[in-house]
């Protein structure tokens, strides 16, 4: 999270993924959606009853259910009409309206081999289709299972009770010590970990700053205070991620400054640092009975970690160096005697491109990429496109990776911004509601896929930073308008954005 700073499509036309593995039989009575590469849309059943390939958001409307037929067809049913798929009508449109099974609502669904499908009209003896010269209208109008425009990818909707939904609290301790006092929905004041862990958050994130310069800048989070905070997840029933980012100020894309006592023209010393450090702060989270579950090797690291040697922004050759240093913290955190799960984090929610390339690069230059158990992202609107781009980034991560994804960081306004965002920006309205209503969007852009585990809001606690924040040099607190606590420490209704 960088806290000053204030149409990808698959490659062929109707390709509808689905991320796991089996034949048609497989779907059960599974609940899916159905994405259109050629309009770079969701399938969706409007109030006309015709399906289209044109909505940009998985919700009701992009929800079918499959229903397995005795004779080894399946049905589609609209969640949004409770009807189901028919192929009749001119052209032979795909329209949501029959009330009941019949022959013209049987499909058969044909495994391409390449992880998209075809879905084959009983009715017509065609292949729907979603033809971009025709208001995007879903048709049965090919009879050749290979074409182009046929190949479909089917997206499993998981149920959301499935997904870890958990809370990065770095200041939270700290602003209760400094007196600011949280109010739950009820406006009972409260321990602010009990607000969250009495709401259904099930994991704690905690960052560790490296011999940070000073109370200043929210630069309280070294590894003595995150141990403290670690210590009253795991009394709680909390797991806990620790996000070590390897620096005395924030670790984010614009800034990953290499701790001024580690600082060295030679990578082998900048290794054995960091190796050596992550060993010893490791060993204390454990003596003190807090052993992480996870542990972020980094925060945000789109361009490298530690410069200058490991800047990857300004010297693409430096990605051995990255590579290098990340893998001494990864060996560090095993042989602490540690279990915890391996994390790496870059802030590229929004850019499949940025993501694969990053995965790419680390893994040519020597990357122990086997060793990394979960790949998490930031997502903020502002900075990371729309809530579709997040869906495909995550899409493309489920099928090509065997890894646990995350959204680890993401958050909205209950109040005006303070960075004069505006328009695509912030596409929901700046208030409780608009926060409630994103956090509901990003849940259901990621609940479609199998190997994304959860999301993480950050800043949660940010609130009553007059209290505890000492930041002369900042000119806004924009985040606090991104907290899930108001001004007067209530609750705001994105409180249980991820959770209803």
């Amino acid at each position: 999270m960088n806290i000053q700073a204030c149409g990808n499509v698959f490659s062929s036309h109707d390709e509808f993924y689905k991320p796991v593995s089996g034949s048609r039989a497989a779907f059960g009575e599974s609940v899916i959606s159905i994405y259109s590469v050629t309009s770079a849309s969701f399938l969706s059943v409007n109030t006309d009853s015709v399906v289209y390939g044109n909505s940009s958001v998985q919700g009701n409307r992009e929800k079918f259910a499959v229903i397995t037929n005795s004779d080894g067809s399946v049905s589609f049913k609209s969640e949004a009409t409770d009807l189901y798929l028919t192929v009749s009508g001119p052209s032979s449109s795909v329209t949501a309206s029959a009330s009941s099974i019949g022959t013209e609502q049987k499909f058969y669904i044909t495994n391409r081999g390449d992880g998209s499908y075809s879905i084959w009209s009983n009715k017509t003896s065609t292949h729907l289709n979603v033809n971009p010269n025709s208001s995007n209208v879903l048709k049965a109008q090919w009879n050749d299972w290979d074409g182009d425009w046929q190949q479909l990818y089917i997206n499993t909707i998981g149920s959301t009770s499935d997904k870890v939904i958990g809370v990065d609290l770095s200041e939270a301790l700290y602003a209760q010590k400094k007196g600011v006092v949280f109010r739950d929905q009820n406006g009972n004041a409260k321990d602010v970990f009990d607000i969250f862990y009495e709401n259904g958050y099930k994991w704690l994130r905690v960052r560790v700053n490296i011999e940070p310069d000073s109370n200043d800048y929210a630069m309280f989070t070294d590894l003595a205070y995150a141990t403290e905070v670690g210590v009253i997840a795991k009394e709680l029933g909390f797991k806990l991620l620790v996000d070590f980012h390897y620096s005395n100020w924030w670790a984010d894309p614009g800034n990953q400054w290499t701790p001024y006592s580690w600082r060295t023209s030679s990578i082998t010393a900048l290794c054995t640092t960091a190796y050596n450090w992550t060993v010893g702060a490791m060993q204390t989270l454990i003596n003190a009975g807090a052993e992480p579950d996870m542990v972020q090797i980094g925060n945000e690291i789109n361009y490298g970690i530690m410069w200058d040697l490991g800047n990857v922004g300004t010297s693409t050759s430096n990605w051995t160096n990255v590579a290098w240093l990340i893998n001494s913290g990864i060996n560090a955190v095993e042989d602490a005697g540690s279990d915890a799960d391996i994390m790496i984090h870059t802030a590229t929610g929004g850019s499949w491109s940025e993501t694969s390339s990053w995965i790419s690069n680390f893994i040519n230059a020597g990357g122990q990429w086997s060793d990394v158990d979960a790949y998490g992202v930031s997502y903020y609107p502002m900075w990371h496109g729309s809530t579709s781009d997040l869906s495909y980034n995550m899409a493309m991560l489920d099928r090509t990776y065997d890894k646990d994804i995350y959204v680890i960081e993401t958050a909205y306004y209950w109040d005006t911004n303070e960075c004069g965002y505006s328009g695509s920006e912030v596409p929901y309205s700046q208030n409780e509601q608009g926060q409630y209503d994103f956090l509901q969007a990003v849940k259901s852009a990621v609940s479609s896929y199998s190997d994304v585990k959860g999301i993480f809001y950050w800043g949660a606690a940010w609130a009553q930073s007059n209290k505890w924040l000492s930041a002369s040099g900042w000119d806004n607190d924009d985040a606090s308008r991104r907290s899930l606590f108001d001004d007067n420490g209530y609750a705001t209704k994105g409180l249980t954005g991820l959770i209803d």
